[in-house]
């Protein structure tokens, strides 16, 4: 994909993305799980990538943003769109057991985030998280 356009993952489900793309718009999972299998997955864009919007926080929405094992993303991410209350889950991850994931971008939190990884016994797979995870200014 590319150009200038915007993504929104709306609606359960998942959408698993494995090849470079070089869009330039905004990336946000209002619902359900992005999957991304390589480091450009998501486009070329400087925005952060939202886990969550104004409607998954009104709408009690589960957005979830999956990294595979042996990728690096070197985004932002920016969790939430505001720290209103609401009983939808956000969430980050991987679920690839055989090498570690990597979020190389400050993530921002401006709601709860749950963080999951896939760790084998013998130290391979898991999510590393190499910059800042900061408190956004509507976060209680």
């Amino acid at each position: 994909m590319s150009g200038g356009f915007n993504i929104t993952k709306k609606g359960p489900g998942s959408l698993s993305i494995s090849t470079a793309n070089t869009y330039t718009g905004t990336t946000t999972i209002e619902d359900g799980v992005i999957v991304a299998s390589n480091a450009t997955a998501l486009g070329t864009s400087t925005t952060p990538i939202a886990v969550g919007n104004a409607a998954s926080i009104t709408n009690n929405l589960n957005p979830f943003f999956s990294v595979n094992g042996g990728t690096t993303i070197a985004r932002n991410i920016t969790v939430g769109a505001n720290g209103d209350p609401t009983t939808g889950t956000f969430a980050i991850g991987t679920g690839n057991a055989g090498s570690t994931a990597v979020i190389g971008g400050t993530v921002t939190l401006n709601q709860n985030l749950i963080v999951s990884a896939t760790n084998t016994a013998g130290g391979g797979g898991g999510l590393n998280l190499t910059a800042a995870v900061t408190s956004g200014s509507a976060l209680p």
